[in-house]
């Protein structure tokens, strides 16, 4: 499996938001191509380098543990998440599905769908503790 980096910044800074607090976002981005770490560091340093807060952590989007820390990171770092931009995704570059191999398509839709999965299932409880979210809990009954 493939594995992207989480960015995670201090969005009031970066964006220029008055807000008052501060807002981390977790964007899981889809940087699969080699050096990606390096390409991580780098648009952190960017951020900083622009007056923003940023770190980069490289993970595997498949992976939940790996996922979960990423989260726990932000939170650690930023006391909150505010904001998930989860668009990690990759093509195997197949020219039909009829040259796709089972183990291509799986690989993809591990990135693809898991992936998406993951970081929102881990992101939303913490957006939730902050007061934010836009999917609220869902009513027992």
């Amino acid at each position: 499996m493939g594995q992207f980096p989480l960015h995670a910044f201090d969005l009031d800074r970066v964006a220029g938001r008055g807000r008052g607090g501060v807002g981390a976002a977790v964007g899981v981005g889809s940087l699969y191509l080699a050096g990606y770490a390096d390409a991580a560091n780098a648009t952190a340093e960017e951020i900083k380098s622009k007056g923003g807060q940023a770190f980069a952590v490289a993970m595997n989007v498949t992976d939940e543990d790996q996922v979960e820390k990423g989260v726990a990171d932000t939170i650690a770092k930023y006391g909150k998440v505010d904001i998930l931009v989860s668009n990690a995704g990759i093509g195997v570059g197949a020219p039909t599905i009829v040259e796709m191999t089972l183990a291509d398509w799986r690989r993809q839709t591990a990135i693809n769908l898991d992936g998406v999965f993951l970081s929102v299932k881990h992101c939303i409880p913490a957006m939730r503790r902050s007061g934010g979210c836009s999917a609220p809990p869902r009513r027992r009954r």
